[in-house]
């Protein structure tokens, strides 16, 4: 703490410290009260203002007192009774802690309008202009919110905090490269900061360049400026991003997120969980604490929250029915098309939507990224289409063991049988042996089962062909029905009439 601040704080204690001797009767004080409150709010020193606030007296709405406790309840998470007292409050410039409290509770639409009321009156703070961004957000008014949060950045140059939010709205909407090129800015110019290493890290990891993101969290963890809280959320971010590169198992970083969420849940933790789970337990815990903090969702991303946690709770129905709605949102969300084509091909053997979706995407070079490369061809090639499967693939360099099984599926859709075989031997080759990779082979050996189904394999090519070219049986004992994943399969082959658990 800089010794400014010190002094800072020192004085406004004394003010309060004077005031409750002599009580709050003239307008000097209520200014003085005012001043001084917000000063402790400003160094977080909560508890300190909440005990001189008791001291000044009652909670009366004709002083500045009720502000003050008003942000004190928001601090402890009484949204509702801070705004009931609010409501009682004679004072009308508190629209901006009334806006906060509704944007807490859920009601964006409320928070918009009664920012917007106060920058007509004529304050505009770099904290109304951020608020006003967050209550954008919310709605689903991206531009407006990014607009709204780079007024806030010019009009506050050096508030760490709003520069900050300002890249993580940026980075939310998508605009990756330009972040990144904000943060390269910022380093040239000697900012050295961990939160910003954070965030860095974070755009990174959209890009595809995990390695890379994984190097910049552990600079921003053993930053000497890093917070303990910093430091705890960036090894378990690295640790997701391990469990993404197949470096760590899935269900052990699930349980390393669920024992941070016991300290306090937040959106990133639920988002990691949601990605991090498997089974149909895993969907009902993170549901349980989804449902604590869904309104610091935007409609678009809840949804896309409450596809994939009703797909792990094997509830087909309702993750199809988010995931239609988020498509109809946004048509060329990569989730939300995933889910779709997923839950109707497996389900209901309907591809052609999604092939169609898919082809109007390729046409505006939107299909990008390893995920929605592999998504892609799938989607042709469990449609029949191998050689536009092949195309798009041809764009990947490396192929993983999934793409390359992907490969394989649309060397069948294509006809060449042999070669998509050998493209699935060679991708189950390339799983690393043991127990965690277990379930991994048992699903590649399903779906390629399954995709010879779907292609009329089965029924046109000789059977002790498909016997000693295809994957080994026996890895299905390392398959568990309990993965939803696993789960939709299962599902698949009884609607279908195809055999389960054995394949042939």
């Amino acid at each position: 703490m800089s010794g400014d601040v010190e002094v800072a704080i020192d004085a406004a204690r004394r003010s309060l410290v004077s005031l409750a001797d002599a009580r709050v009767t003239r307008t000097a004080d209520a200014a003085l009260l005012e001043v001084a409150g917000e000063e402790l709010i400003r160094a977080g020193l909560f508890g300190e203002l909440q005990m001189h606030l008791d001291n000044v007296g009652a909670r009366r709405p004709d002083l500045p007192s009720t502000r003050l406790w008003a942000i004190v309840l928001a601090n402890e998470g009484q949204f509702s009774e801070a705004l009931s007292l609010l409501d009682n409050s004679e004072r009308d410039d508190s629209l901006d802690i009334r806006a906060y409290l509704e944007l807490e509770l859920g009601n964006p639409h409320v928070a918009i309008k009664h920012l917007r009321s106060r920058l007509r009156s004529g304050f505009n703070t770099p904290q109304d202009h951020m608020n006003l961004a967050f209550a954008y957000w919310r709605v689903g008014s991206y531009a407006k919110a990014i607009k709204s949060a780079r007024e806030a950045a010019l009009l506050a140059p050096g508030r760490k905090d709003i520069s900050l939010d300002s890249l993580r709205l940026m980075l939310g909407a998508g605009m990756v490269s330009e972040v990144l090129a904000e943060v390269r800015r910022l380093k040239t110019r000697g900012i050295d900061d961990p939160d910003l290493l954070r965030l860095e890290a974070e755009a990174l990891d959209q890009m595809d360049r995990k390695p890379e993101a994984m190097r910049v969290l552990r600079r921003a963890g053993n930053h000497p400026a890093a917070t303990e809280s910093l430091r705890s959320e960036a090894e378990l971010y690295s640790s997701v991003l391990g469990a993404r590169l197949g470096l760590n198992a899935r269900a052990d970083v699930f349980v390393k997120v669920l024992d941070a969420c016991r300290q306090s849940v937040s959106s990133n933790l639920v988002d990691w969980l949601v990605e991090m789970g498997d089974t149909k337990r895993d969907g009902e815990i993170v549901e349980s604490l989804y449902d604590r903090i869904r309104h610091e969702f935007t409609r678009n991303y809840a949804l896309r929250l409450e596809s994939h946690i009703a797909f792990l709770k094997q509830d087909w129905e309702t993750s199809l029915n988010r995931a239609r709605e988020l498509l109809e949102r946004d048509e060329f969300n990569e989730f939300a098309i995933g889910n779709v084509a997923m839950l109707e091909g497996h389900l209901f053997e309907r591809w052609e939507p999604a092939i169609s979706l898919v082809r109007r995407m390729e046409r505006k070079g939107l299909i990008a990224g390893r995920y929605m490369v592999n998504q892609s061809a799938f989607i042709l090639a469990s449609g029949g289409y191998g050689d536009e499967a092949l195309k798009i693939l041809g764009r990947a360099s490396n192929l993983d063991p999934v793409m390359l099984a992907t490969r394989g599926l649309a060397r069948m859709a294509a006809g060449d049988f042999s070669g998509g075989a050998r493209d699935y031997r060679d991708a189950f080759s390339a799983i690393p042996r043991g127990p965690r990779q277990a379930a991994m082979r048992g699903l590649m050996a399903v779906y390629e089962a399954q995709g010879m189904y779907r292609l009329g394999i089965v029924e046109r090519q000789d059977p002790v062909e498909i016997q000693g070219n295809s994957l080994p049986v026996s890895e299905l004992e390392g398959i568990d029905d309990s993965d939803s994943s696993v789960a939709l399969l299962k599902e698949s082959a009884l609607r279908n009439g195809w055999p389960w658990p054995t394949l042939f």
